[in-house]
């Protein structure tokens, strides 16, 4: 009888060892369920808060690429259409890779046919991508707000005689516009009787002469 007694009380008490363990080992996992659950709360916010910067970054980015067209279409297409006629602008398409790395691709719109737009690649064109590279030029200088003096040496070579007086109106313009001091190196007579100052540049005897 004792023997069945001790028995009993040795299975006892190994069984209550096994529920002891049980409870600690179900405690560390309530612990550990209720630190993922923490965590998976702080990763849910944190994602909340990075797709509000991803947002927010979005729209300022697109209000930078407006602005930059502002100023891009408010510079260039009045220079093209001092130049080539009233039908002339520019358009700047933006787009993403897939990187998110934004380009820009530019484009000239100009009159063709029966009053329809025809958009031009200004590389594929002499004379209007000299015009556009010119007027590029400046509107890069004016976002980095540097005001130096800019010097042109023969920028328009590829372009039309009948259109000089529109190029000397479009310096004029970009002069006037932007507060820029143009200094531009030319043999043509027609840009020549457009400046504010004419220095002249001549070669005599092996030797350079300036008069003004």
């Amino acid at each position: 009888m004792i023997s069945q007694i001790d028995t009993l009380r040795e299975a006892y008490e190994a069984e209550n060892l096994r529920y002891i363990k049980r409870e600690a080992q179900k405690q560390t996992l309530e612990d550990h369920v209720e630190k993922v659950t923490a965590e998976i709360e702080r990763l849910k916010q944190d994602n909340e808060l990075c797709n509000m910067a991803i947002a927010l970054l979005a729209q300022t980015a697109e209000q930078g690429q407006e602005g930059v067209t502002g100023v891009f279409e408010a510079i260039v297409t009045p220079v093209l259409q001092s130049i080539f006629g009233s039908g002339y602008s520019l358009a700047i398409s933006w787009s993403r890779g897939a990187a998110q790395n934004a380009s820009a691709e530019f484009r000239i719109r100009t009159p063709y046919g029966d009053g329809d737009v025809l958009e031009v690649s200004p590389k594929n064109k002499g004379g209007v991508r000299d015009v556009v590279g010119f007027t590029l030029r400046f509107c890069f200088l004016s976002l980095a707000q540097n005001h130096g003096p800019v010097v042109l040496d023969e920028s328009f070579s590829q372009l039309d005689d009948e259109r000089f007086e529109g190029m000397a109106a479009a310096l004029q313009f970009v002069r006037e516009k932007l507060g820029y001091q143009i200094i531009f190196v030319t043999h043509d007579k027609a840009y020549i009787d457009h400046a504010d100052k004419v220095v002249r540049v001549s070669y005599d005897d092996g030797k350079s002469k300036i008069t003004q």
